[in-house]
């Protein structure tokens, strides 16, 4: 059986499109769907609205989420990148996996507001 740190690490590194289940200040629950890539064995996300986007400003206030599998749910930690010398290698990375996807579509994972806002995803303790 995969450790809870493998099948995080595995499914952020096979999936497509992402479903990350985020608390909003209400309480309420909010699904929201984001691309993930895996670089050193460490899954990453990036927020190409930046700041202002929802599921990142609950997912900064929680300190985490749940993503959602058709197997269940795997809590998550997401934290903030603090050093930004993997920017290149997580650029590649989601060129690598999305490149099927017009330029247009893929191109805001490249913006300024989506680098400076990649969380490391790691499995809740």
């Amino acid at each position: 059986m995969a450790s809870k740190s493998e099948s995080v690490i595995d499914y952020l590194r096979d999936a497509d499109t992402v479903t990350i289940a985020t608390k909003r200040m209400t309480g309420h629950e909010h699904e929201t769907p984001i691309w993930a890539v895996t670089v050193d064995g460490v899954p990453y996300v990036r927020s190409v609205n930046g700041q202002d986007a929802r599921w990142y400003q609950d997912v900064m206030r929680e300190g985490g989420a749940a993503i959602v599998t058709p197997d269940g749910r795997m809590p998550v930690t997401m934290t903030p990148m603090a050093d930004h010398s993997k920017d290149a290698a997580i650029d590649a990375a989601y060129t690598a996996k999305y490149s099927r996807y017009p330029k247009d579509i893929l191109a805001p994972e490249f913006g300024e507001p989506a680098r400076q806002n990649t969380l490391m995803v790691r499995p809740a303790s």
